[in-house]
């Protein structure tokens, strides 16, 4: 990561910095898909695009067009190459049409009433599916279980899913400075905490502003229990009209703010390779998952070691997840991979090695459900690099080769 001219690094980055380096770590800032140069037009898209302002709302959507999402490139450069996208289109069905490929069956939302729809279906000689590791399982899973139109789907359809190791909500508390989380891109800086047995990574990670303010109305400190108890006395004054309250638009909200403990709050997302042993399945019609932490404990334990480790660096307090937490014992992810993944035959996966379903010529799968294990590390490249590879497999019936003009021509 570059700072935007005229920005320092967020404090959360060096705060991470200095907690790393104190326990022999060697962190690094991230390469991430921020843009922080001069105003500019998208050289894909031509949309204005502004450099990042640090508002920290990467997680809900940059209005800045910072972040370099989909509709700034790949989008655009497929539009530009005759695609059509058509929003609003919830596939339920595929179906095999012969020699003319499959037919999808979709229904059309209607934007204006979510209880309105209007059923259809288009005819693909080739058809991808890239829904995400639980779209494109759920989508599959029906096809095979509901639908009966792909009844020979690969036994292996909905097993091996993994969250990726990814443990969220813990962090230190009480940091010795002033960190600001919700300031800055959500990611920025990574440490590599791998063990012998695991390979493990952790990253500082920032939440946007909504999530803070929840948050820190949720931490249930004494001051914030009095201020909370203060403002609702002025508030009920005030609705009463009696002397000593405030007017409802002058509502003092910001007392519950008043030495905010998430100020010096450092967040973590830890990654690392937990046992890709779930299972994805169909339950009332819609997926779910069915995950056990248990043969992935180990790595969970090296994780918190190493995030308890960051804490003591910041002379702080370390917290787990709250969900982590004994009985709970339950985990988020950001990253789901598994389900439909690849293998080198039928009984092995449920993709070949360029993303063809087994048994389906033509079908394909471009998403994280064909990663057969956790990464330990964002897997958003890892999943472009596939989607590029099966894309240019379709087109040249090859692998890139070192010399290959930015636009080869087609060998098939």
């Amino acid at each position: 990561m570059t700072p935007p001219v005229g920005l320092d690094l967020p404090a959360r980055t060096e705060a991470f910095f200095t907690a790393a380096q104190s326990v022999g770590r060697h962190p690094k800032l991230l390469d991430i898909a921020v843009y922080t140069g001069l105003p500019r037009e998208n050289p894909h898209s031509g949309m204005p695009q502004d450099p990042c302002h640090y508002s920290g709302n990467c997680l809900l959507g940059c209005r800045f067009h910072a972040k370099n999402t989909l509709d700034l490139n790949y989008i655009p450069l497929a539009e530009q190459h005759g695609a059509e996208l058509f929003p609003l289109h919830l596939v339920d069905k595929i179906e095999p049409q012969g020699n003319l490929g499959y037919r999808v069956h979709f229904d059309r939302l209607d934007p204006d009433d979510s209880q309105r729809s209007e059923a259809g279906s288009v005819v693909g000689k080739q058809v991808i599916l890239a829904a995400g590791t639980l779209g494109t399982s759920e989508l599959l899973l029906r096809c095979r279980e509901v639908h009966h139109t792909l009844a020979d789907l690969s036994p292996t359809l909905g097993y091996r899913f993994s969250g990726n190791g990814d443990f969220l909500l813990a962090g230190t508390m009480d940091v010795n400075r002033v960190v600001d989380p919700a300031r800055g891109p959500s990611i920025t800086t990574v440490a590599d905490f791998s063990t012998e047995a695991n390979h493990i990574h952790i990253e500082d990670l920032g939440f946007p502003d909504p999530f803070i303010w929840m948050l820190e109305g949720a931490i249930p400190t004494a001051g914030r229990i009095r201020n909370l108890v203060l403002s609702l006395k002025k508030y009920l004054l005030a609705s009463l009209g009696m002397h000593g309250g405030s007017s409802r638009i002058s509502f003092e909200l910001e007392r519950l703010f008043t030495g905010g403990e998430t100020t010096r709050f450092l967040p973590y997302l830890g990654m690392g390779t937990d046992a890709a042993d779930g299972r994805l399945r169909l339950q009332d019609g819609w997926i779910d998952i069915d995950w056990s932490h248990r043969k992935s404990r180990r790595m969970f334990r090296e994780m918190e070691a190493a995030l308890k480790a960051l804490s003591l660096g910041l002379e702080g307090r370390y917290v787990t997840s709250i969900l982590w937490k004994w009985p709970l014992r339950k985990l988020l992810t950001a990253h789901p991979l598994g389900g439909c993944v690849m293998g080198e035959s039928r009984k092995q996966g449920v993709v070949d090695p360029w993303g063809q379903v087994w048994g389906y010529p033509n079908l394909y799968v471009a998403d994280g459900s064909i990663i057969p294990t956790a990464l330990s590390v964002n897997p958003s490249m890892t999943i472009s690099a596939l989607a590029e590879r099966i894309a240019f497999g379709m087109i040249h019936g090859r692998e890139m080769e070192p010399g290959d003009p930015q636009t080869p021509l087609n060998r098939k």
